[in-house]
């Protein structure tokens, strides 16, 4: 049997989602909706159920707690500070789907974000941060 190769299995998959009138991620702008709506509901579940304290950006304990290169992104360190990203997350939001970004911006924020936060190691006078900004 002739199987389909996996760009034209996901083609088939996106029409078949269109069809049923459904979203595609693939029609522009959609995933990078995705990705704003899942950092912003995260943004929310974090303040709501976890202590910062837990999941901040620690220079000291990230070698024994590596979570926190991808939580500290999420936490915030007060109620005005996750108001002003989740704002600023929507704005993102609606430039994205605006500017009918393709599938693969969404993606490379996704990989972005981590990178990032890797990248506070190269500055180890910041001992704490939180927060999407």
């Amino acid at each position: 049997r002739w199987m389909p190769t996996r760009r034209r299995r996901w083609q088939c998959i996106a029409l078949r989602c269109r069809r049923y009138g459904g979203a595609s991620l693939a029609e522009p702008g959609k995933a990078w909706l995705l990705v704003c709506a899942l950092l912003a509901k995260l943004s929310l579940l974090v303040w709501l159920i976890a202590p910062a304290a837990a999941l901040d950006w620690q220079v000291g304990r990230i070698a024994t707690e590596p979570w926190r290169v991808l939580t500290a992104a999420l936490v915030h360190l007060s109620l005005l500070h996750l108001a002003a990203n989740l704002s600023g997350c929507a704005v993102l939001a609606l430039l994205g789907w605006r500017a009918a970004l393709p599938a693969s911006a969404a993606w490379a924020w996704l990989l972005a974000w981590p990178l990032t936060q890797l990248g506070l190691l190269l500055r180890p006078e910041l001992i704490r941060y939180g927060g999407l900004s």
